[in-house]
């Protein structure tokens, strides 16, 4: 019999909190325990809140050691129970209101998380898409740096070739080959560190990754190494020709 101390609505709180326990486990004793006890609660004319059982649904979600689905199963059991064996109809519509409310608000509650999933989920694509973008911007910019880098190290070129070339052929005829030698290799080994520098630098712009040039540290150093020799080279020949053409200024 219920305790005429207790809170009704406490006591309802109570077997329902019962009810969804991991470890409750309805057999037919068990079952008859319970269907009796919601009777004795609700033959004085007791009225569940359904407010306050909204509440105790929310708090029973939150709870590990309790389940809103054996919550379901044991109420739909004892609603099911009491149809066969009660003749009491006031009863049966007080306790079928009762897991009517408890089947509709963890169906509420259900949905809400169904529909916090799919805003996370959305959340996080449009975070992941955003990334993307941002990441896109970036890459969109290194590849305009790394344009204008290499048109720029062109048109540099370029025109130091031009003007080098045209000073040159000017004044082919009032030096020697030697010395117009020496001076060709040495602007070419200029040209070529140059170079090597400005790409560098766009390498080091975009990254390490997206520009690989074929102008490695081992290459640029066996350029130079190529351009020194061919300088020495030439030394040598013009030492060669002053030496063996004794009288003539070469420089």
């Amino acid at each position: 019999m219920l305790d005429q101390q207790t809170d009704p609505q406490t006591s309802l709180h109570k077997i329902l909190t019962e009810l969804a326990d991991q470890s409750t486990k309805l057999d037919e004793t068990q079952a008859d325990h319970y269907l009796s006890r919601l009777k004795d609660l609700y033959q004085n004319g007791f009225r569940h809140h359904y407010s306050e059982i909204y509440g105790l649904i929310t708090h029973i979600d939150a709870n590990e050691q309790q389940d809103l689905a054996i919550l379901l199963r044991n109420i739909k059991t004892i609603y099911d129970k009491s149809r066969e064996i009660s003749s009491d109809e006031d009863f049966k519509s007080r306790l079928e209101k009762l897991y009517d409310h408890i089947n509709l608000d963890i169906s509420r509650i259900a949905y809400a998380k169904e529909i916090n999933r799919r805003q996370e989920e959305r959340d996080k694509t449009t975070r992941i898409e955003l990334t993307k973008l941002a990441e896109r911007a970036q890459d969109m910019q290194r590849d305009y740096i790394t344009i204008l880098g290499i048109f720029a190290s062109i048109i540099i070129t370029f025109v130091a070739g031009i003007g080098v070339s045209g000073s040159v052929l000017n004044n082919i005829d009032k030096v020697s080959i030697y010395r117009l030698t020496f001076i060709i290799l040495l602007l070419a080994l200029f040209l070529s560190n140059l170079l090597n520098m400005l790409f560098e630098f766009i390498k080091h712009v975009r990254g390490h990754s997206a520009l690989e040039t074929n102008k490695s540290p081992s290459t640029i150093a066996g350029i130079n190494a190529l351009f020194l020799f061919l300088m020495l080279i030439d030394i040598l020949l013009w030492a060669i020709y002053w030496y063996r053409a004794t009288g003539y200024t070469m420089f």
